[in-house]
């Protein structure tokens, strides 16, 4: 029996989740290259909005979650210390996710509206 994470999985859920492998470093290099690099990361802010959906969905999964894990722990006090970690957990996970969130959409609107 397998007890260790797939790396495979992991990195399947990193390019899932997260945008940034889309995009190239537009502040490094010459000015010919920095335009380039921001002319490409233009074209590709398209994904963005889909990566704003995926993370909204997981946001409001772990908001569920910790509302879950608060209600459960109400009917069952002998189980509190451990719900309380998992509503700590989707908490903190919730608040990961709309850091990330703000960072997607404030990354869309630089490349949608500034030239």
């Amino acid at each position: 029996m397998q007890t260790t994470i797939d790396r495979g999985f992991l990195r399947r859920l990193y390019l899932y989740y997260i945008p940034f492998r889309h995009f190239r470093n537009a502040a490094r290099g010459d000015i010919l290259l920095r335009e380039q690099n921001y002319r490409y990361n233009r074209e590709q802010r398209q994904v963005l909005p889909s990566y704003l959906m995926k993370w909204a969905v997981l946001c409001g999964v772990f908001l569920c979650s910790a509302e879950l894990a608060h209600a459960i722990s109400q009917d069952f006090p002998s189980a509190r210390q451990l719900l309380l970690c998992w509503e700590i957990v989707s908490g903190v996970g919730f608040a990961l996710g709309v850091a990330l969130m703000s960072n997607i959409a404030a990354g869309w609107a630089y490349l949608t509206y500034m030239r």
